[in-house]
């Protein structure tokens, strides 16, 4: 069984991104799809359709997805009139739901082949950031006292230094959730466990948050690291751990290059950052062989549009 695994396709800002996914699809054979999150851009049905359709104009297999936080977004128009994140992912979920694709956050564990596969967006609780700043800092999605309006142009780049801000941070502008961000990844890391605890192993495990502070690549620069913060929570690495030797990989996505290594062992588990990499995507393979981890490979993008594949090396 292959597993092509992608994160933070960010359809369609990034549209060469998925292009190249949809051509990769159509000239290389692959037993399922997983978007590890924010493979659109907000959390708007048409984005979903556009590269639904796609995806499905190349390949007609099995498609399972887990929310990111870009597509917990809402349009400025939807945040007026009072709609919450919550209830916009579930009118997305029946826009994915009629072109076949699964939505792990809500369905999983899934049964494909000998696996099971579950996942969660993840969320964050800010206790990856630098301690020096406050909870009203990283509840305000900046550490300069900036108001929302303010917070739009520093993303913009139309307030000066120090006011560096990355589009992390539109999830002040833009998430609006019914409850804290707090409680939110709490809730994220029971329902993780809880569909831990039903699956039959071998298990993949596909996140869009990182569930390990060890995963990231801190700067030491408490402001480029003030984004960690919003990377993900240790809550998530707790509820994967008694079940390590059960998990035959974890995916996430998120960090896009924030992350310490493209594939970092803990536990004695591959944890796999499926970021496609940019301007030359380069997509994840996982190869299953029976019951266990055979390989890893990354497929490169060339300049004439192919594709090559390289074998990580690992030691299984």
């Amino acid at each position: 069984m292959r597993i092509l695994a992608v994160s933070d396709a960010h359809y369609p800002s990034e549209h060469y991104a998925a292009w190249f996914l949809t051509m990769l699809l159509n000239h290389v054979d692959f037993d399922a799809l997983v978007l590890a999150g924010d493979f659109i851009d907000a959390s708007i049905e048409a984005y979903a359709e556009r590269l639904a359709e796609m995806i499905r104009r190349a390949y007609n297999g099995p498609v399972l997805v887990v929310w990111g936080n870009h597509e917990h977004y809402l349009s400025k128009n939807k945040i007026r009139k009072g709609v919450d994140s919550i209830s916009q992912l579930r009118r997305l979920r029946e826009t994915l739901k009629s072109y076949g694709f699964r939505v792990l956050d809500a369905e999983a564990p899934i049964a494909l082949g000998s696996l099971s596969i579950v996942g969660v967006v993840g969320w964050y609780d800010f206790s990856y950031g630098p301690r020096q700043y406050s909870f009203e800092d990283y509840e305000r999605c900046n550490p300069f006292g900036l108001s929302p309006r303010e917070i739009e142009d520093c993303i913009r780049g139309r307030l000066p230094y120090p006011c560096t801000a990355s589009w992390w941070r539109g999830d002040c502008l833009y998430v609006r959730l019914p409850m804290s961000h707090q409680e939110y990844a709490w809730l994220n890391a029971e329902r993780l466990g809880k569909q831990l605890a039903r699956a039959d192993p071998p298990i993949l495990v596909v996140l869009h948050h990182a569930p390990w502070r060890s995963l990231l690549r801190y700067t030491g620069n408490p402001v480029e690291d003030f984004d960690l913060a919003y990377a993900g929570a240790e809550l998530l690495g707790k509820a994967l751990s008694p079940y390590s030797e059960q998990l035959i990989a974890v995916v996430y996505g998120h960090l896009h290059n924030r992350s310490r290594d493209r594939i970092r062992w803990i536990n004695g588990v591959p944890y796999i950052n499926a970021y496609h990499g940019g301007r030359r995507p380069v997509f994840t393979v996982i190869k299953v062989e029976g019951r266990r981890l055979s390989s890893i490979s990354l497929l490169h993008a060339s300049s004439k549009h192919k594709a090559e594949e390289v074998p990580v090396q690992m030691t299984i």
